[in-house]
């Protein structure tokens, strides 16, 4: 009998993870079918090839009701605290380095690239409330393309929209996904990458 052994110190999305088992399956339509077999209520999951990045890989859709479940993590540590106080306005920024030893969960799992152990990347964010519509995200995240704000690997985040809806956000060289999501407390933005110019992200980001 072989050991399958999972190293989950960061975490592991649920979708992800069952995208990673089902790959070891001789036979994955069989084993999408036990899942559906469970008839867990107003739950349907479907086996699909796609590719990221020029990678081909399988993904997961797990639907509730009819609606693909989504799920986003932007590290609450990683981040700048905006205070305003008697009008006027401060802000606090902290960001830190990610390398092999990094807990912080701001590493994604869908992460599409490999990089060395001795590679060192860092991360910048904020807390906002200031809206953002869908076509004000997509002239960032094609913007962070350039080159102009450093080495980006990942960005990912939710804002609210000036409709009142919320504006949720992927992206990774080259590509993005843009689309609505539930509504949260504060708007929250995440980049990660290497030699990050910070001062023209946030400006970048800046309403």
């Amino acid at each position: 009998m072989k050991t399958l052994y999972l190293e989950c110190n960061m975490g592991a999305a649920g979708d992800m993870l069952m995208a990673a088992l089902t790959e070891l399956m001789p036979d994955k339509d069989a084993f999408v079918k036990e899942l559906n077999d469970l008839q867990i209520p107003q739950v349907n999951i479907e086996r699909t090839t796609i590719a990221k990045c020029g990678i081909m890989g399988t993904h997961m859709v797990v639907t509730v009701d009819g609606e693909e479940e989504k799920s986003i993590d932007v590290p609450m540590h990683a981040h700048t605290h905006s205070h305003v106080h008697e009008e006027h306005e401060h802000t606090h920024e902290h960001h830190h380095e990610h390398d092999e030893n990094c807990t912080c969960g701001c590493h994604d799992h869908d992460h599409h690239h490999h990089h060395h152990a001795d590679e060192v990347f860092t991360s910048w964010g904020i807390e906002t409330p200031n809206t953002y519509s869908a076509e004000d995200i997509e002239k960032i995240l094609t913007a962070l393309d350039s080159g102009e704000y450093g080495a980006i690997l990942r960005a990912k985040g939710m804002v609210p929209a000036p409709d009142g809806t919320w504006v949720y956000y992927d992206y990774v060289p080259e590509e993005h996904d843009i689309r609505s999501g539930k509504p949260e407390v504060t708007g929250k933005i995440c980049v990660i990458g290497s030699k990050l110019d910070e001062d023209k992200l946030a400006e970048l980001f800046r309403k």
